[in-house]
């Protein structure tokens, strides 16, 4: 289950521009994803609370791009995330495409067998 879990982490990185943390624990899910997308130079966001979850604060800790409120605004400054985002459509010389993951579905490795090979009756 864990190599199915991992191929469709690895396949949605692959696709993705960013990743935003809202919310992370410290093991879990969220927080793995978030790892990973470290481990393959996804950017990633985090939003910075004034009480953060055990996984936000680690995830700053590892150097994670932040997402605060804004004083005079309440807004969360989202420009970072923004320039991220469009950064293909104004510079498309400096795609986001992450050459260290995978491509399509077919080029991540699975432990599943193949399926069986169904052969036709011979009639007699």
């Amino acid at each position: 289950m864990l190599s199915r879990v991992s191929s469709h982490l690895t396949l949605t990185l692959s696709l993705s521009k960013a990743m935003v943390v809202v919310e992370a624990a410290e093991k879990g899910g969220t927080k793995a994803a978030a790892d990973s997308a470290i481990k393959h130079n996804v950017p990633l966001f985090v939003i910075d609370y004034q009480h953060n979850p055990v996984g936000n604060e680690l995830l700053k800790k590892q150097n994670a791009n932040l997402i605060r409120k804004v004083k005079n605004t309440g807004k969360a400054n989202t420009e970072d995330l923004e320039n991220v985002i469009f950064m293909d459509e104004q510079h498309p010389e400096l795609s986001t495409q992450h050459s260290d993951i995978p491509a399509t579905p077919r080029d991540i490795p699975t432990h599943n067998p193949p399926p069986p090979v169904i052969l036709p009756r011979q009639i007699k």
